[in-house]
């Protein structure tokens, strides 16, 4: 069967507003039928700021405008620079199945881009940068000059707009990461990246932002899509100078080590940042006081944020998305993966270092007609062909009988301690039973406070893959301590 087409965006949502609504509708015009799958900043964004309202009220206005899944960008990704920011969401689309990235920008130019993209990732880029950079200029300044020597100077202008320069970004990460994913360039209509006032209909996030914050709630819901107003509207908004006096609390206990620990921070800059936070009484200050030509305003926040959130530079590198999740019952059912298909991305998933959930299950109908064993044992078997034993430690197997994903339905305990005892005997048939042994094969069929004692006191059962049970936190918390 042909894989379908599935749209992507990366987006902060800060809030939704009419330019995210335009461009959702105008790729999904480019593509009729397809999903639009969004990965979205979760509480922190790429400008070192709390989002305005929580990640679950700007999901409902994504998916209330025209968006048919929102996943989380990691905060390691959502607060980091435009190159990390853009690779992280393409590394978690492209593991999500996304075959289209689409985005704004203000050229709509996708060759142009293209240009621009290709020689930042070529072999002469770093040659022409360097001079720059030994003068001392910005990198930000270097950058443009280098890329000036390279291309057409035209060409080299779409990267001095941020949206062009994020699209940019996100052309480079996906010839990087996901080569045959394509991508699709949407015009950004109205108001500028960060513009006052309202241009075509169209107020930009930043503005809608700071009538929020200044208690202007019905002036910002008029320039929203009604359906995202209408969440809006149950909101209370959110800035990091509501912390403030914490924050400085932890800025001015921070060491010059503290501060090196964190990425994008080195030369120097760690011992002006120890000094603002001692002589700063506002965030404001603080950073006004450590920008310069050299460190932006941007880059300053952004490390504010991550020593507020005690993160470190190895947090960033091990931002990698460690787990992916393949064979669901959903993706089977709505997207058309087969057996086949589930063991060349089990293939594909391998190959680029990542961790695999390998999710195995019968319908109701083949477990009534007795066949559940021959059902899974097949799916395990396809699904690990070419996978050798040292690869097997990085596949966690669930077991998830399709008739009870998200119905509240689950299997009894004899069941499901059975049928994970099958797919551990199909894996002894191919590794071995000491390989088998080892492998974590957990139930993940609706797994919640109320079975779960009964569930992993079964001498098969390895751990759960929990689903609804996750979305509250009382029931996951009482999930994750069961034994306590």
């Amino acid at each position: 069967m042909e894989e379908r087409t599935c749209i992507g965006i990366i987006a902060e949502f800060d809030p939704f507003h009419r330019g995210h609504a335009h461009l959702i509708a105008q790729a999904k015009a480019a593509l009729p039928g397809a999903p639009v799958v969004c990965a979205m900043s979760g509480p922190f964004t790429q400008r070192g700021e709390a989002a305005i309202v929580s990640k679950y009220a700007r999901a409902e206005m994504a998916v209330r405008c025209g968006a048919d899944l929102v996943v989380e960008l990691p905060v390691q990704w959502a607060v980091s620079s435009a190159e990390s920011f853009a690779r992280g969401g393409v590394q978690i689309l492209h593991a999500l199945g996304v075959t289209h990235l689409a985005f704004g920008s203000e050229s709509g130019d996708l060759t142009a881009l293209q240009i621009v993209a290709q020689a930042l990732d070529s072999a002469a880029f770093p040659d022409a940068l360097r001079p720059y950079l030994q003068q001392g200029l910005p990198f930000a300044s270097a950058r443009q000059k280098a890329l000036e020597t390279l291309v057409e100077a035209e060409t080299a202008e779409h990267l001095t707009r941020p949206n062009n320069l994020l699209g940019i970004e996100y052309l480079r990460a996906i010839q990087t990461l996901a080569p045959e994913m394509r991508a699709l360039t949407v015009p950004r209509v109205g108001a500028a990246h960060n513009a006052a006032g309202v241009h075509q209909g169209v107020a930009s996030a930043s503005q809608l932002r700071q009538w929020l914050l200044a208690g202007e709630l019905e002036r910002a819901c008029a320039q929203m899509p009604e359906p995202a107003a209408a969440v809006l509207r149950g909101q209370t908004p959110a800035a990091l100078t509501y912390n403030a006096r914490g924050i400085l609390t932890l800025l001015r206990r921070m060491t010059p080590e503290d501060w090196r620990a964190l990425p994008d921070c080195g030369e120097g800059l760690e011992h002006r940042l120890c000094r603002a936070a001692a002589e700063s009484t506002t965030l404001e200050q603080f950073w006004d006081t450590v920008k310069s030509k050299r460190y932006a305003h941007a880059r300053i926040r952004r490390l504010t944020l991550w020593a507020y959130l005690g993160l470190t530079r190895q947090t960033q590198w091990a931002a990698g998305v460690p787990y992916v999740i393949i064979g669901h019952s959903e993706r089977r059912q709505y997207f058309g993966e087969t057996d086949v298909t589930v063991r060349n991305r089990v293939r594909a998933a391998l190959n680029e270092g990542l961790k695999v959930i390998l999710c195995v299950g019968e319908v109701l109908s083949e477990r009534k007609d007795g066949i559940t064993s021959q059902i899974v044992s097949a799916q395990t078997e396809i699904a690990l062909g070419g996978v050798s034993a040292d690869e097997l430690k990085n596949i966690i197997i669930a077991y998830e009988p399709v008739w009870a994903i998200g119905t509240g339905l689950t299997a009894t305990d004899e069941q499901a301690n059975e049928t994970i005892g099958v797919i551990r005997k199909a894996v002894a048939r191919k590794y071995g039973q000491d390989v088998a042994d080892a492998v974590r094969i957990q139930y993940g069929g609706s797994m919640n406070p109320k079975n779960v004692k009964g569930l992993m006191a079964q001498p098969e059962i390895d751990g759960g893959l929990i689903g609804g049970a996750s979305l509250k936190a009382p029931d996951f918390t009482q999930v994750v301590l069961y034994n306590k």
